[in-house]
């Protein structure tokens, strides 16, 4: 599909009001195509998707973690969201993270196989303190660098400040 494809679907997603998952696994989306998805849905009011999934797009890289966020801060009816593989970085791991913080309408998050890093992991671990919506964490090691610290802070987040998380995919 690639970017080219993405930006077709994106037209239609601007007028679409039927919709409710989207998932493109391994579509080869770049960053050009994940904006294009983006901004498609978060411009159309009347777009009730729960579901959004650009797993294994690597290229979609560390700059799509912010274009991800906004996304989420404007569309309040997503409620599983799968961006597994898609190169993002600790930036947008952290931009993701402050949004969940405010948004409680996430409920499930699939964030492994991604570059966040132990600033990323920390970001996003944050968030958990205040978002008593998240049921459903996953957070891989690979590439994640997540570590025994990392592990040590989530297990004193999901101890005393957050009891709603039922499944940590971790390492």
């Amino acid at each position: 599909m690639g970017d080219n494809g993405a930006e077709e679907l994106a037209r239609y997603l601007r007028q679409n009001t039927s919709l409710k998952s989207l998932r493109m696994e391994k579509c080869c989306i770049g960053l050009v195509g994940c904006k294009a998805l983006a901004d498609a849905i978060r411009s159309n009011p009347y777009i009730g998707i729960h579901a959004f999934g650009v797993p294994d797009n690597p290229n979609i890289g560390p700059d799509g973690g912010e274009y991800i966020a906004r996304l989420l801060e404007e569309n309040k009816s997503i409620v599983d969201l799968d961006i597994r593989n898609c190169g993002i970085d600790w930036r947008g791991a952290c931009k993701i993270g402050k949004v969940l913080e405010s948004t409680p309408f996430i409920n499930r998050l699939h964030l492994g196989y991604n570059d966040i890093e132990p600033g990323g992991v920390r970001c996003i671990l944050d968030a958990l303190k205040s978002n008593k919506r998240l049921s459903h964490i996953g957070m891989s090691e690979k590439d994640n660098h997540f570590s025994d610290e990392g592990i040590h802070y989530l297990l004193g987040v999901l101890e005393h400040d957050n009891d709603t998380i039922r499944t940590a995919v971790l390492p």
